[in-house]
């Protein structure tokens, strides 16, 4: 379980938190909490918005994401990150057992380790 601070594409506030094992498309309100709990900020969506077409920002009202899948966050530094909802899905090779996000960048891969014969 890792959680993912989300902030505004447009006046970088933040204003949600995520997590990213469980987050999926199509997004929904109750997938993003509330960034500040403790002092009882409330979660960014209400349950009227369905679609994150209806996502607004809390702190400037513009829709806080251009595209569904790519959510606007600060990495674990702090610095500006996007995190790409549903790119979990995991390419390995069955010669050398090493994992690649697209399919290829296997199969390129796959054809140098079969010209070098790699056995493990």
């Amino acid at each position: 379980m890792s959680v993912k601070r989300m902030i505004c594409n447009f006046c970088y506030s933040e204003i949600a938190k995520f997590d990213t094992a469980t987050i999926k498309l199509p997004l929904t309100p109750d997938m993003f909490k509330s960034y500040d709990e403790k002092h009882g900020i409330p979660a960014p969506f209400p349950k009227g918005q369905k679609a994150w077409m209806d996502f607004r920002c809390p702190v400037c009202l513009l829709r806080p994401q251009e595209i569904e899948k790519e959510i606007a966050c600060y990495d674990t530094k702090g610095f500006n990150d996007t995190f790409i909802v549903g790119k979990a899905k995991i390419y390995q090779c069955d010669i050398c057992n090493q994992e690649f996000d697209y399919p290829i960048a296997l199969f390129n891969h796959k054809k140098k380790c079969e010209a070098l014969d790699v056995k493990i």
